[in-house]
């Protein structure tokens, strides 16, 4: 059975989590299974992938294992009119894009600076829907056009 879409995307996450190289990655790949992408994984290798890396990032204090299917921000899901889980999740990763800090809780402190300066709300989970859309919109403007991140990091 091949990989599936979710394994390669966690997979990603993870390497994305270590600030992994490229290079690095590719060649992890190579020694422990004889390939230069994970799409040409089996179901059973990635998962060996994940869990390798899961415990790589673990050691290193850049990753948190999930319980179970628990994603974070998913205590969050059941209220009217408030960003989505998933809408947090999105926010916190386009902003680790982003983000100029060193480590993710250097990161997570300097988005809810952000949130902060947009919408005088003091944490990423207050966040309306609507504002999360503003500041989803905000943050691929800042990827697609790096120049503008000054004009944004300003407000936090």
């Amino acid at each position: 059975m091949d990989i599936s879409k979710d394994q390669i995307r966690r997979i990603h996450t993870i390497i994305h989590a270590l600030e992994m190289p490229d290079c690095d990655y590719r060649a992890f790949l190579d020694k422990w299974f004889g390939v230069t992408t994970c799409k040409k994984l089996t179901y059973r290798e990635a998962d060996v992938v994940i869990k390798r890396l899961e415990y790589i990032a673990t050691k290193m204090g850049r990753w948190q294992p999930r319980e179970g299917n628990k994603q974070k921000y998913d205590e969050l899901g059941n209220r009217p009119g408030m960003a989505k889980p998933k809408q947090l999740r999105m926010i916190e990763a386009m902003w680790c894009d982003v983000s100029y800090q060193p480590d993710h809780e250097a990161k997570i402190k300097a988005l809810n600076r952000f949130i902060f300066g947009f919408f005088r709300i003091s944490h990423i989970r207050f966040l309306e829907d609507w504002q999360a859309k503003k500041i989803i919109r905000a943050l691929q403007e800042m990827k697609e056009h790096p120049a503008k991140q000054r004009r944004y990091a300003s407000c936090g």
